[in-house]
C-alpha cells in the first residue's frame, strides 16, 4: 500500500486522496487523485518518470504551507523543478479553455483520459489553454496533474 509519490523532476511529494495496493506497471499510464499540494487527477507515465518513489504510510503533519486554491476554473499543471508554488511560479499553472465540456468535472476525466492514452501511445495531444495551446508529448513528459477549482 501506498498513499504518496514522489516523482524525478519535481521535488513535490504528491500525497492521494486514498491509498493505494498496486504499483503502477511500466509502460502503463495511470491516473492517481492528489489532495495535496494540488487538488485534483495526476496522470502518471511509469515510462517516461524516470524514477518514482512510492511511500506508504506518508502523511503531512503540521501546516500544509504549499496547499494551494486554484479559483477562476480548472489548471494543468506540468513538472517544474520548483514545484507548485501558485505565487512564486506560476508559469507552470496553464488555465484550461477551449471546450465548455473541459469546465466541468466529467470534461477534466475525458482530457485524463486523453492524456493518459497519449503516454500509452507515445503521441502528442493539444490542450486548449486561455493563453493560447500547448501539447503535452505523451512519449515524453513523466506527469501531469488536472485540478478542478477549488
Amino acid at each position: 500500500m501506498f498513499d504518496a509519490v514522489r516523482i524525478q523532476a519535481d521535488p513535490t511529494t504528491w500525497e492521494l486522496k486514498a491509498p493505494h495496493a498496486d504499483l503502477p506497471t511500466p509502460p502503463v499510464p495511470v491516473k492517481l487523485q492528489v489532495v495535496h499540494p494540488l487538488f485534483g487527477t495526476l496522470v502518471l507515465s511509469p515510462r517516461s518518470a524516470g524514477s518514482a518513489v512510492f511511500l506508504s504510510r506518508y502523511r503531512i503533519l503540521g501546516t500544509r504551507p504549499n496547499g494551494i486554491a486554484i479559483g477562476g476554473g480548472p489548471v494543468v499543471y506540468l513538472p517544474s523543478p520548483h514545484g507548485p508554488d501558485l505565487h512564486s511560479n506560476p508559469e507552470n499553472f496553464y488555465r484550461l479553455a477551449g471546450r465548455a465540456k473541459l469546465q466541468t468535472p466529467e470534461g477534466l476525466e475525458e482530457l485524463a483520459e486523453e492524456i493518459k492514452a497519449a503516454m500509452a501511445n507515445g503521441k502528442p495531444v493539444p490542450v486548449p489553454i486561455k493563453q493560447g495551446k500547448f501539447i503535452i508529448s505523451g512519449a515524453s513528459v513523466p506527469f501531469v496533474v488536472l485540478c478542478p477549482p477549488t
